[in-house]
Formats: C-alpha cells, structure tokens, sequence
C-alpha cells in the first residue's frame, strides 16, 4: 500500500510542474485525503473535512455508507482492496466498482474523485451523474476504453487516466470545452490521439512513460501487465504540429524511446516556441518487446485469457 501510495505522490509532482490552476491543485490535494478513522482519532468534525479518502474497499457496491457523516464533501479518494495478499502474494482480482443511487444524491456538492485499483473494464455509468465534476483520475483500474458518455463531465477541467490500456479516446471527450490537462501516462497508444486536436482549451497533454523505475520496485504487488506508450510521431508530423500549434497548449509529455527521438524532434520542428513546449521522458523506455510466456503464471485468470499476445506489445516491468 505504501508503496502505491508514494507512486501516486511522485505522479503528482510529474504532472503538477510549471503554474497550475486552482482547481489542479485542488484536485491533487485529494489525494491526501484523511482516512475515517484519522478524522476519528483526531476528533475533527465531520461537517469540516474537505477531502475524504477511503483505503482498501473490498464491496462491489459504494453505497455510500462510509461518508454518511461528512456532508458537503467536495473531493473523495476510493482504493480498491489489495490485489495480492500475504507473503506469497496470493492473488485475487481487482474489484468491479458500481454506485449506488443513494450516492449521487448524498454526494451533490463532489467536485473531485479518485478512484484507484478497481477493474473498470465495466465502466459504472453511474459515475457520469455527477455532472458537477472538475476532476476525475482513475489510476489503475485496467480500463480499455473510454466512454463516450464522458461528454456528461461538461465542466470537468482535469482527466487523470495513467496505468490503463488504452489505445484511443472518444470522439466525445473533444466536447469537453472546460478540459485544460488530460494525463494518459503509461497507456497503449502508439499515435498521439486525434481527438485531442479538437479540444481547443487543452493546455497540458501527458503521454510519457516516467515511471518505469517505479513501476519495477511494486510491480509486484499489482499482477495485472503495465503498459507503455510508444509514440511513433515521427512518421507522420502533423497530429503533433497541430497539438503544438494550439496557443492554449503548454506542455506535452511524450515517450524518449527508439519510436520517439528527441535529437530528431529538433530536427524536424525548427520552432523553439514549439520546442519549449515538449517534455520527455528521464529515461528511455524500451521499444515494444513481445509478451515474456513467464509473465502469464502471475496474471489472475479472469485477465489472462483475455490478453492478445499478438497485439500487446508493451512488455512486463517487475516480472
């Protein structure tokens, strides 16, 4: 848990680099939500606490039992329940994640939500009721694909999507005119998505892959493959001059790997407004490698048969 924990820590400051608006920071504070029993101990009055965080939810259902107490409470942090367990690392699958209805009625004034360490291949279409959102990351939680039901999110200002398997967004998610940061670190995608050309107010795009280092230390503790995104840009230039070129954008975060090189991006984009605009990674990532057959004896088996090997080309880390 620790461990995850101080990953999540390190994602922030990564993505919170340079001038932040109000409501990013406010969406990162979340993470540094107090626990129940810490606001217990404490004797903190419930009506006070801003930014609630929930560890280790083992129910498939939030009924939102837990945060009966705290009223007005505008951000919440819900991780799912340890996935490997004990000294031998038993596995057991994440948990899917539904809300209850009597959620979205108790948690009107919710402007920021993390969720962590669920398995949302099943999205809980509940989640787009909360209309009132600015913020919303969902770190680990083995999603595929991206709803287009996004689109509810109307002021949603921060999309925080790192560790997932996702190769493509949502022609929907372009309908986001309040969006200014969208964070899809350690994905699958192989092309700079097209979508995020029509999001006019976007101003920090993350497609990098920096924690690699990280990733091994715990990659244990999570049994499920963690991706790579490897940008090939350099065959075809123009989604990225288009994204550079938008006088919102501030920052985009691409891979340094053999599918992305850096000396050339110099070469090719002469403009050192453009150039000042683009960070990548500290350290290379390694261009795609097939699956490791070894790597298939850890996987929970409701995922391992779902697994193409002969598209999946990330690699393992930590195995």
């Amino acid at each position: 848990m620790r461990s995850i924990i101080v990953l999540l820590a390190l994602l922030q400051a990564h993505l919170t680099v340079g001038q932040r608006s109000s409501v990013v920071k406010e969406h990162w504070r979340a993470f540094r939500g107090l626990t129940p029993e810490i606001i217990e101990r404490k004797k903190i009055d419930p009506a006070e606490v801003e930014h609630l965080a929930i560890y280790e939810f083992a129910d498939s259902i939030f009924t939102g039992r837990e945060i009966e107490p705290y009223h007005n409470l505008p951000s919440l942090y819900l991780h799912g329940r340890p996935v490997q367990l004990g000294k031998r690392y038993q596995v057991q699958p994440a948990m899917q994640l539904k809300l209850d209805t009597a959620v979205l009625r108790s948690l009107s004034n919710l402007r920021h939500l993390i969720i962590t360490q669920f398995d949302l291949r099943e999205f809980p279409d509940e989640l787009f009721q909360f209309t009132q959102l600015q913020g919303l990351t969902m770190i680990l939680c083995n999603m595929e694909s991206l709803p287009s039901e996004i689109s509810k999110l109307s002021e949603l200002e921060v999309l925080d999507l790192t560790f997932n398997y996702l190769s493509d967004l949502p022609v929907a998610l372009a309908e986001l005119k309040s969006l200014e940061v969208l964070t899809l670190t350690h994905n699958h995608f192989r092309t700079i998505p097209s979508t995020v050309i029509d999001i006019q107010g976007l101003r920090r795009l993350a497609l990098d892959n920096p924690f690699g280092g990280e990733v091994n230390k715990w990659g244990r503790r999570w049994p499920y493959p963690i991706c790579d995104n490897h940008i090939d840009w350099e065959t075809d230039t123009t989604t990225l001059r288009i994204v550079l070129g938008n006088s919102h954008m501030e920052r985009v975060m691409l891979p340094r790997d053999e599918c992305g090189d850096p000396m050339y991006f110099n070469r090719a984009f002469s403009s050192q407004r453009w150039s000042k605009k683009v960070r990548w990674d500290m350290k290379p990532s390694p261009c795609p490698d097939p699956w490791p057959d070894r790597a298939f004896k850890r996987f929970p088996v409701p995922y391992k048969d779902q697994i193409d090997r002969g598209k999946c080309l990330c690699g393992l880390r930590g195995y």
